[in-house]
């Protein structure tokens, strides 16, 4: 009896070193091959990976037809007109400020209540003064002139100023103006823009038997009051000219 339960122990235990060596050689080998889901179905583990990542897509694109039947985004409502909140009115502020300065801008251009003073230069601030040689015989000076910067009415952007410039011929023995010219010009600026509204010039000419005026133009062009003076002396035929030009700047700063 004895020797009948050895040998049985001997045959298991026989049987399970048999079994651990053919589990260890299984695992060892790298060519193992795996089990499908399939019955009879064997695969290596690229093909595992790939049908893992084909299920994987298949379950997403199965999850994203159940949410569009689902109802599940944006509906029609959701492209219904919104209504403007805060930030969006202080966005579109800067156009409309924008829209207001030009049309105020353009209300004043057309005001035919803002023109030229009457009063000429002699109100006008003298702010510039400087002279040259001609000849032998005559200089010329030109002087700058402003009236005080203000606005064209109440509640207005918009401000005017007037400019003039002077441009003599004077006798340098006795400092006698021979002839003389006055370009003054009314200028509108905002800030963002200016422009020359209207220009005048006025011509005086005190050596009539000596000179001959043959040109007094003046125009308006952009920000720009334009002046042409030309004298002819009439022994001579010498021909005396200056072109007279102010400018505004849109911060009110004249230039030339």
């Amino acid at each position: 009896m004895k020797k009948i339960m050895l040998s049985l122990l001997t045959i298991s235990l026989m049987g399970t070193m048999v079994m651990s060596v053919h589990a260890a050689d299984v695992y060892e080998d790298e060519s193992m091959n795996l089990y499908s889901f399939d019955e009879g179905i064997t695969c290596d583990d690229d093909f595992a990976t790939e049908y893992q990542a084909d299920v994987s897509d298949e379950k997403l694109q199965q999850d994203f037809e159940l949410a569009m039947q689902d109802g599940i985004g944006l509906g029609m409502d959701d492209f219904s007109e919104i209504p403007c909140s805060l930030n969006d009115k202080e966005a579109m502020r800067p156009d409309n400020e924008a829209e207001a300065l030009e049309a105020d801008f353009e209300a004043a251009m057309q005001d035919d209540s803002i023109k030229l003073s009457e009063a000429g230069i002699e109100s006008m601030n003298l702010i510039a003064t400087n002279d040259y040689n001609i000849d032998t015989e005559y200089a010329a000076e030109v002087n700058d002139y402003e009236s005080k910067p203000i606005l064209t009415r109440a509640a207005s952007t918009v401000s005017r100023v007037e400019y003039g410039r002077q441009w003599r011929i004077y006798r340098k023995s006795d400092n006698a103006t021979m002839v003389q010219w006055v370009l003054r010009g009314l200028f509108l600026y905002n800030g963002k823009t200016s422009q020359c509204k209207q220009t005048s010039m006025n011509c005086y000419n005190n050596a009539s038997n000596t000179f001959t005026v043959t040109s007094k133009s003046h125009y308006a062009s952009g920000m720009y009051a334009i002046g042409n003076c030309r004298a002819v002396q009439k022994k001579t035929g010498k021909a005396y000219s200056q072109l007279l030009r102010i400018g505004v700047t849109p911060t009110g700063k004249v230039v030339k």
